[in-house]
């Protein structure tokens, strides 16, 4: 994927305070502006936060790796598939 290619990807089943949470994300252009936003997270918020943060790696590698041609039964696949389901519960 070259620097002029918009990635596009897709979160599906979140509540609305985790969509709240990604548009706040979304909006920082830093880490300096994200670390200010949410320095004030609660236990819980902090760990939204980080698991949306672990979902949106997934989905950036799940769009990557769509291209693949013979992806579907590689080692590679296999570990997603675990880190998903650990994600997931």
């Amino acid at each position: 994927m070259s620097d002029s290619e918009e990635l596009n990807i897709r979160i599906t089943g979140l509540t609305q305070e985790a969509v709240d949470m990604l548009d706040l994300f979304w909006s920082c252009n830093t880490q300096q502006d994200l670390a200010r936003a949410t320095r004030h997270f609660d236990r819980r918020q902090r760990t939204l936060a980080e698991t949306l943060h672990k979902l949106i790696i997934l989905a950036i590698e799940d769009s990557l790796l769509e291209d693949c041609t013979d992806f579907s039964n590689s080692e590679a696949r296999q570990v997603i598939d675990r880190i998903k389901k650990n994600v997931n519960g």
